[in-house]
């Protein structure tokens, strides 16, 4: 399971769905808040580089695309 600060909490059914969702994704879902990650999803963690979610989480990142890509 990928640590989260504060999200998922709860037991409703949706939510349930709705992490299983989020977490057995193939694409990179991040939430970020202040200049810092709360959240992960392992697709994410595989994007990033990083060892484990906890290596994200609450790190500071910067994710910076070329001004211009030239080909």
């Amino acid at each position: 399971m990928v640590r989260s600060e504060g999200f998922f909490v709860g037991n409703n059914t949706d939510e349930k769905l709705y992490r299983q969702i989020v977490e057995s994704s193939t694409e990179a879902i991040i939430i970020q808040q202040d200049g810092k990650f709360k959240y992960i999803n392992p697709a994410g963690v595989d994007f990033l580089r990083a060892a484990s979610s906890e290596e994200a989480i609450g790190n500071l990142y910067s994710i910076s695309y070329p001004r211009s890509i030239e080909s």
